[in-house]
């Protein structure tokens, strides 16, 4: 089959990089160098398969922790890492911790970020088996081991972290580089400015793989004042928040020094959360309580945005109408946590496969409410679920990543396998009109 252009664009550089290793392959080795991602990255990973490169810390907020990632390159670099150990010793404003002899909670091997749409448009153009697995053979990858420490950043006026690591275990102990990361205080990052609306939306979307709670505050700003007109923000925000409690005392202490509108902002947040949004209405100033107060109540509490309730007749025109809020919010969570199961209820929604003609006969007929079935939204709602998921496959390595083995994953049914295969080029998941 004759691949058409795009995809011989997107070959082009894969291939390169194949003529590459075969020109510059290394033996195997263990890198000096320590790498620090977000805690608990083995839980938010597929259980089995090579994954993307995880994003890597930068900066901490107090009671924020990290894990420390030690790679290998060439074919045998998992096997320099099994077995091997870390002593830690890490140096803070609050003193001196250590930790000796922690084993590696996740050992994987890391490709290339974005390889994997690459080759999903390859196959879409009709590669050939063969060539597509020689070409996942070909493609450099890394071993990479993750430790955990269980260390918090303390609170208190900032700093610096300096991060000791020895490996151990089997093999010759090997003293890695020092690595340092600053420690901001609340009030630091209080001081600084609110980021556009551009800037939130690339925050957001890659937080969940390098978290970093002080920013919350700006994007909190941000967002204050503003109409609830991005459900995906404000279910974030109210996520990350529920996860960094520091965070959220932090954001009600630090508000006060900025405009009074921000204060909309958490009481939204606190409503979304099921919290009782009392105490912070006594605590607001009194100019903005009533506006406040009347913000709050057009929004319900989220709930489980993972619970997608069966469509039936007679359907109820107004849940129709806001399906695409519950998805928002259930994005907004995973962007906050990295958990999949948030991403594996908007795969669910590829089971309205079927129903999706019956969606299409409805728009084409614009019989409008009289037309209107639990097939016409379950069809809705597959397209509306089908292009987000699309969207995220391109934007998030790691949604990529989950797809990717739930697509080869024998306990997903066969069908909703075929629709997760489909994702890139479906006529159906490109944008969809509004409902």
């Amino acid at each position: 089959m004759r691949m058409p252009p795009l995809a011989l664009v997107l070959a082009l550089p894969l291939a390169a990089q194949v003529q590459g290793v075969k020109e510059t392959a290394r033996p195997a080795a263990i890198s000096d160098q320590v790498g620090l991602v977000a805690p608990g990255w083995a839980g938010r990973i597929p259980p089995a398969g090579d994954v993307n490169v995880p994003g890597f810390l930068k900066q901490l907020a107090p009671g924020q922790g990290f894990a420390l990632a030690v790679s290998a390159e060439g074919k045998e670099g998992e096997a320099l890492l099994e077995g091997r150990t870390l002593d830690v010793k890490i140096t803070s404003p609050a003193g001196v911790a250590e930790f000796k002899g922690l084993k590696a909670s996740a050992l994987r091997r890391i490709k290339p970020t974005g390889f994997d749409f690459s080759l999903r448009m390859l196959e879409a153009a009709g590669i050939a088996a063969k060539d597509r697995a020689a070409l996942e053979a070909s493609v450099p990858k890394v071993a990479f081991a993750v430790f955990e420490t269980g260390w918090q950043a303390p609170e208190g006026p900032g700093g610096e972290v300096r991060i000791e690591a020895v490996l151990g275990g089997t093999g010759t102990r090997m003293d890695l580089k020092p690595a340092t990361l600053a420690l901001r205080s609340w009030e630091a990052f209080a001081q600084d400015q609110p980021l556009d609306l551009e800037a939130v939306d690339g925050l957001s979307k890659g937080y969940h793989e390098a978290p970093e709670p002080g920013r919350l505050l700006a994007v909190l700003r941000a967002v204050a004042g503003k109409p609830l007109e991005s459900p995906s923000v404000h279910s974030f925000l109210a996520f990350a928040f529920a996860r960094s409690p520091l965070a959220w005392k932090a954001a009600q202490s630090a508000i006060t020094f900025h405009q009074p509108e921000a204060w909309w902002a958490l009481v939204v947040i606190q409503r979304l959360n099921g919290e009782d949004i009392g105490p912070l209405m006594e605590a607001l100033p009194a100019e903005v309580r009533g506006r406040a107060e009347a913000a709050a109540l057009k929004v319900p509490p989220l709930g489980d945005p993972r619970n997608f309730a069966p469509w039936v007749d007679p359907v109820d025109p107004q849940r129709v109408g806001t399906m695409g809020v519950q998805m928002d919010h259930c994005w907004g969570a995973w962007m906050a946590t990295g958990d999949p199961s948030y991403l594996r209820a908007m795969v669910g929604l590829l089971a309205g496969a079927p129903d999706f003609p019956a969606y299409q006969a409805w728009l084409k007929a614009r019989s409008g409410l009289k037309g209107l079935d639990a097939r016409v939204a379950r069809g809705m709602a597959y397209q509306i679920g089908g292009w987000s998921l699309a969207a995220f496959q391109r934007a998030d390595p790691q949604v990529a990543d989950w797809l990717r083995h739930w697509e080869r994953d024998p306990a997903i049914p066969e069908a909703l396998r075929e629709q997760i295969r489909s994702l890139p080029t479906h006529k159906a998941f490109e944008r969809p009109k509004e409902p």
